[in-house]
């Protein structure tokens, strides 16, 4: 988990083929909570969450290609309207081969 806005970067060097994860609000926020989710590819978004996720969103389903990929960044913003509660889940996020 993490806390909007956060950036975490992973240095892949090309090795993998896929990213997958499960992402949401963490379970413990009240209704405050907005946040996006971003995956990024040396500079490259590859996927942003369709809409604002708030605690009662359901659980969306992250599955990417990161074929050759040097730096990978997951980035969580506040959806525009502060960081109050913005507790978010990269849920069994994993690297495929």
């Amino acid at each position: 988990g993490t806390h909007a806005n956060s950036t975490i970067t992973y240095s892949l060097n090309g090795g993998y083929s896929r990213f997958r994860s499960d992402i949401g609000v963490d379970d413990e926020v009240g209704a405050n909570a907005t946040v996006k989710f971003e995956v990024w590819g040396d500079g490259v978004k590859l996927y942003e969450s369709p809409s604002v996720m708030t605690p009662s969103s359901a659980t969306q389903s992250v599955d990417v290609s990161v074929a050759g990929v040097k730096s990978l960044v997951l980035k969580v913003t506040d959806a525009g309207d502060g960081i109050n509660s913005d507790h978010a889940d990269w849920a069994g996020a994993g690297l495929v081969r």
